[in-house]
């Protein structure tokens, strides 16, 4: 039997769907990721796609495919593919805050270019939110660090943005 023809069809940071064309009179399919161990693929033993998860950004994986029949052929040649998990794109979110307060009064911080995404925010490595207006009482002076991670790519990591701040003492 003639070795199927595989192809990535879809990517993400984190997986990579391969699919095949069908090979005439077969009993089922079989993958491999490394050429020697072989399984049924994710679609079941007929069907014509797999999908490998648990990836990393930009991680590169060659898929083998073969046919399986009855003996005395067993199997088709074997056809193969590599392909890349997609690249990390980091979400585009501006931050607008004051630079400067006095003591006592709150500092609000503004998070823009987030709107349709799924996002978690974190302050200082705090607990995550997703309020994209938020307002606090600082008492120190420094640099605080916004922390954006898109939750459809866990994998990727989080983009910190510093927002700086004084904090100024008005004594009467």
């Amino acid at each position: 039997m003639d070795a199927p023809i595989v192809d990535c069809i879809a990517a993400t940071p984190s997986s990579i769907e391969f699919s095949w064309t069908s090979v005439a009179a077969h009993m089922g399919y079989q993958v491999s990721l490394n050429g020697t161990n072989w399984v049924a693929p994710s679609s079941g033993s007929t069907g014509t796609t797999h999908i490998v998860t648990g990836l990393q950004p930009e991680d590169s994986v060659t898929l083998y495919v073969r046919a399986f029949d009855n003996a005395p052929c067993d199997f088709s040649l074997v056809g193969s593919k590599k392909c890349f998990s997609q690249s990390c794109i980091q979400l585009n979110a501006t931050v607008a805050a004051k630079d400067s307060i006095c003591r006592g009064d709150l500092w609000q911080v503004e998070v823009n270019g987030l709107s349709g995404e799924t996002f978690g925010l974190s302050l200082d490595g705090g607990a995550v939110f997703t309020d994209t207006i938020f307002e606090f009482n600082p008492t120190l002076s420094g640099d605080y660090i916004l922390t954006v991670t898109d939750s459809n790519n866990l994998v990727c990591p989080a983009l910190p943005t510093t927002i700086p701040l004084v904090v100024d003492f008005i004594h009467d």
